[in-house]
């Protein structure tokens, strides 16, 4: 029998994937209907779209399945947003959030389960005072995706108490769970000043997943820019994710620095990253 999720899953598998894939994520959409922002995305010609589950974010089962269903199009991930420095009981009501998210991702395709992915939260503080305290959340974490087989990826944020990729390796290798890897960010990265190279060389071999957006200022000032405002050398870093290994989705995200802007325009600012970031992909 033909159902919504066969044509789903058949629209993973009808054409041979390019080694990078390119995606909206919807965070930049929040204001707009589900249907209407993934159709959107897919008349750009975006291959895919991040599903935001932030509160204030457009979605549901039914409306989701529906609008893949019309448009043919895949979820690169789930953006969810935890915090690995909370008290018991705020880490309970994340964990259920998280087997949410997981149980959503198998709904949309149980064979291949797009990953959740989230920042950890806290300050930079935070890491000297509790850093096994934060890996314990995050083994929690580990736990509930392990159970329902879907991946977390979990990325270093500038000002947050993860922030550097040093820290991420550490928490890599202190929860060793096949179910949690990592986002690779450089935006959080340029802004401490650190080389992308090294950075890539670091954290790319546990990379499941990338956003790309620019950035301006420091980490004490830090100014998120959409993709070709900045600084950033795409053709170079394209190039290195692929020679580093890296196969799968690049996520373009705009930074709610950006989308809360009562002037901001969801779909021109979509359809020009998508205009500076293709013709470097091919």
């Amino acid at each position: 029998m033909i159902t919504r999720r066969n044509l789903l899953l058949g629209a993973a598998t009808a054409t041979t994937k390019p080694a990078l894939q390119l995606a909206f994520s919807l965070y930049g959409m929040k204001s707009m209907p589900l249907k209407e922002s993934i159709q959107i995305c897919k008349e750009i010609g975006y291959q895919g779209v991040e599903v935001c589950l932030l509160d204030g974010c457009p979605t549901g089962h039914g409306a989701l399945i529906d609008a893949l269903a019309a448009t043919r199009m895949e979820i690169a991930s789930f953006m969810e947003k935890f915090s690995a420095v909370v008290t018991p009981e705020e880490q309970r009501i994340q964990l259920g959030r998280l087997r949410q998210a997981a149980n959503l991702s198998l709904a949309m395709n149980p064979a291949n389960p797009p990953v959740v992915e989230t920042v950890l939260g806290g300050k930079p503080a935070d890491w000297a005072l509790g850093k096994e305290r934060i890996a314990d959340r995050i083994m929690e974490w580990a736990g509930v995706m392990e159970r329902r087989k879907v991946v977390l990826c979990v990325k270093a944020h500038v000002g947050a108490a993860v922030d550097t990729p040093e820290k991420l390796l550490w928490l890599y290798k202190k929860v060793n769970s096949p179910y949690l890897k990592l986002t690779y960010d450089y935006s959080h990265f340029q802004l401490m000043g650190l080389d992308p190279q090294l950075t890539m060389k670091q954290l790319i071999p546990f990379t499941r997943f990338v956003h790309v957006k620019d950035a301006a200022g420091t980490a004490a000032n830090p100014r998120f820019l959409i993709v070709g405002d900045g600084r950033l050398d795409y053709k170079e870093h394209f190039r290195m994710l692929k020679k580093l290994g890296y196969r799968g989705w690049i996520v373009v995200e705009v930074s709610s620095q950006i989308h809360s802007k009562t002037d901001y325009n969801p779909v021109r600012i979509a359809r020009q990253c998508f205009e500076r970031l293709k013709p470097v992909l091919e």
